[in-house]
C-alpha cells in the first residue's frame, strides 16, 4: 500500500482511501483530488445546491437529469432561487457529469482499485461497476490492479479483454498479477473478495476457518453485512408492498451469518414505525430467519453463492462510505476496540454490524440506540459467535499483522 498501516480504534476515522473485503473494507491517508482549491469549491457548493433540489423536488430515488433539473427549475420557485445562486453552473455541471469522465475536476488523477479474486463470480460482477463510475463517483478515473491465482491467469485476461471493450472513459489502465505485492503496490482502495467460495451445507464459520490469512489484521477494515442490510429491506419492502426507498432506520447487528439479528425495532416506512404494521409473530418466525438464511436458501436453488448481489453490496458499502449516506442508517460491521462502543455490551477487539452513519469518508457507529429484552438477547447470540469464530483463528492472527503476507500466504500453494 502506498502509505502505512494503522489501527482503526474509533469509528469516526481520518478521510482515507477505502477497500472493500467481500466482508471488509480498507482504508489508506487520502490526499484531495480538486484540480485546484476554486475547482473543489465550487463542485462542494453545487452539490450543496444539488442536494436541497433532490429533497425538494421529492425525486425519490429518481436520478437527477439536466431534463429534470430545468423542469423543477420552472416549476419549484425554491428550486429556481437556490439555482440562481450559483447561476447556470449547476446545470453546466449536472451536464457534465452525464458524461462520465468528465465534469469539475476532469482533471484528477486516477485512483488505484485492487480487487482479489478478480476472475471468480464476484470479481466479475463488480468489476465493470467500478469501471463505470458507480462506486467511486462519474469523475473519478480508475486504475484497476487484479489480483488472481496462477491457475486463473488465463481466465482474468478474458475479463481483461471484456474491460477494454467497454472503453470504459473512467477506465485510465488496467493490470494482472498473481503476486499480492504487485497488485497491492500503490494501491488506495482494495475490494478483497474472499478467497474460498462458500459451498452448500458449509456454514459462515468454516469458511471463516478456510479464509482465515486474510481476515487476520484489522487495520483499516470494516466487514460488510451490507447484503444482509439489503435482503431485510427487500423482503420487508415485499411484505408491505412500499418501495425499499421508503424504509429508513432498519439494521442489521453483529455476525454476518444465520446468528445476525436484522432488527426492525427502529425501523419506519414513510414515518409509519414498522413494529407497528407487521405482526410480531411473523418478525419473529418468519423475517428474521429468512434473512438470516437467505444465503443457503441461494445456494439451494442455484447451487452456488450469491455473486451479483454480493458485489452489488460491496460496491454500495464502498460507495456510502466514500460518498456518505446523507444521514441515513446502513449497516457496517467495525472493530469494537475496548468492546466500550455505544454501550451496546459487545466484546472488545471483534468486527461486529451496527447501524451506522457515513459522511465525509468516515463512518459513526449510531449511538444510544434502545435495545429491548428480545434485541439484547439476539444481539448477545451473534456476539458471542464472533467470540468464537475469533478464537477458532486465534493463532492465526498471531503469526503477523502484515496484510500483505497474510495474502501471500493465503494465495500461494494453489489455494482457491
Amino acid at each position: 500500500m502506498r502509505r502505512g498501516l494503522s489501527t482503526v480504534s474509533r469509528s469516526a476515522t481520518v478521510f482515507g482511501k477505502q477497500a472493500c473485503l467481500a466482508s471488509s473494507t480498507l482504508r489508506v491517508d487520502r490526499r484531495a483530488y480538486a484540480t485546484s482549491p476554486e475547482d473543489a469549491a465550487l463542485e462542494a457548493q453545487i452539490e450543496k445546491v444539488l442536494d436541497l433540489v433532490k429533497k425538494q423536488g421529492n425525486l425519490g430515488s429518481e436520478k437527477l437529469t439536466v431534463r429534470k433539473l430545468t423542469e423543477l427549475r420552472q416549476t419549484v420557485p425554491e428550486i429556481d432561487r437556490a439555482l440562481s445562486s450559483v447561476g447556470d453552473s449547476a446545470v453546466k455541471y449536472m451536464a457534465e457529469l452525464e458524461k462520465p469522465g468528465a465534469g469539475p475536476l476532469s482533471a484528477v488523477p486516477p485512483v488505484r482499485v485492487t480487487v482479489t479474486g478478480a476472475a471468480g463470480a464476484i470479481g466479475y460482477a463488480m468489476l465493470f461497476r467500478i469501471a463505470s463510475g458507480e462506486m467511486l463517483g462519474k469523475h473519478q478515473p480508475v486504475i484497476l490492479q487484479l489480483l488472481e491465482l496462477e491457475p486463473a491467469m488465463k481466465a482474468l485476461e478474458g475479463v481483461i479483454m471484456e474491460l477494454k471493450d467497454c472503453a470504459f472513459p473512467l477506465l485510465h489502465g488496467v493490470t494482472a498479477s498473481s503476486d499480492v505485492n504487485k497488485a497491492f503496490e500503490g494501491a488506495d482502495f482494495a475490494m478483497l473478495v474472499g478467497a474460498k467460495p462458500r459451498t452448500k451445507g458449509m456454514e459462515r464459520g468454516d469458511l471463516l476457518k478456510e479464509n482465515a490469512n486474510i481476515f487476520s489484521s484489522r487495520a483499516r477494515f470494516t466487514a460488510m453485512t451490507r447484503l444482509d442490510h439489503n435482503r431485510g429491506i427487500a423482503q420487508l419492502a415485499d411484505k408491505l408492498k412500499c418501495k425499499v426507498t421508503d424504509i429508513e432506520r432498519f439494521a442489521i447487528w453483529g455476525n454476518h451469518s444465520a446468528t445476525q439479528y436484522p432488527d426492525i425495532s427502529h425501523t419506519q416506512i414513510n414515518g409509519k414505525w414498522a413494529k407497528d404494521l407487521v405482526d410480531e409473530k411473523w418478525v419473529k418466525d418468519t423475517f428474521i430467519p429468512d434473512v438470516q438464511q437467505r444465503g443457503a436458501a441461494i445456494i439451494a436453488a442455484r447451487g452456488s453463492s450469491s455473486a451479483a448481489s454480493a458485489a452489488n453490496a460491496a460496491i454500495e458499502h464502498m460507495r456510502d462510505w466514500v460518498k456518505g449516506t446523507n444521514g441515513q442508517w446502513t449497516s457496517m460491521g467495525v472493530w469494537t476496540g475496548n468492546g466500550k462502543v455505544g454501550d451496546y455490551g459487545t466484546s472488545p477487539d471483534i468486527y461486529y454490524s451496527f447501524p451506522v452513519v457515513c459522511a465525509d469518508g468516515e463512518y459513526t457507529i449510531v449511538q444510544n440506540v434502545p435495545v429491548d429484552k428480545f434485541s439484547a438477547e439476539r444481539m448477545q447470540k451473534t456476539n458471542d459467535e464472533l467470540v468464537s469464530e475469533k478464537n477458532g483463528v486465534g493463532e492465526l492472527a498471531k503469526r503477523t499483522t502484515d496484510p500483505a503476507a497474510l495474502l501471500k500466504e493465503q494465495y500461494k500453494g494453489g489455494k482457491q
